[in-house]
């Protein structure tokens, strides 16, 4: 992997000495927060990390912080985008969800992925429930993530979901 690729900038801080896992772990926050997605570190927009090297980074953020939200979503978008041939799992994906929900009931990112491991399900009332919590949250952990993204992406899925049971 290059030093100059999105997975060579985060593996190159985690080995930066005793300040590592808080840059690893900034850095994490940086992507979440700019709005890229796992996939868009598969390859979706010219990002080179390969799915088991994207799992790896997932998996080194959990072992430096169990309870970290951001890395929890993560996980959860990683094992929800990820195809089950290469290690993706739903069930897995819901599991990380909820716990980084767990941890922060507004972080809405991991809310707008949980309803979405809950359609892919066929549990659209309980898609439905969570979708409804993102548009009607009163504090989003990161407001204008929520704002741009998080709100509009769950009214889109509330309507395409309206008539399914």
């Amino acid at each position: 992997m290059s030093r100059g690729s999105p997975g060579g900038r985060v593996l190159v801080a985690a080995g930066a000495g005793e300040h590592a896992p808080r840059q690893f772990l900034g850095l994490l926050d940086v992507r979440l927060v700019e709005g890229i997605d796992p996939q868009d570190r598969a390859g979706d927009r010219g990002c080179d990390l390969p799915a088991n090297e994207l799992a790896a980074d997932v998996h080194r953020v959990l072992e430096l912080d169990p309870d970290h939200v951001p890395g929890l979503a993560l996980a959860g978008s990683f094992y929800l985008e990820t195809p089950g041939m290469f290690g993706g799992d739903v069930q897995r994906a819901e599991g990380y969800l909820r716990k980084a929900l767990a941890r922060d009931a507004h972080f809405t990112r991991a809310r707008v992925e949980l309803a979405r491991c809950l359609i892919q399900q066929s549990r659209y009332e309980e898609a439905r429930a969570e979708l409804q919590r993102v548009v009607d949250e009163p504090r989003p952990s990161y407001r204008a993530d929520w704002v741009v993204r998080h709100r509009p992406t769950a009214q889109r899925l509330l309507g395409e979901i309206r008539s399914k049971s």
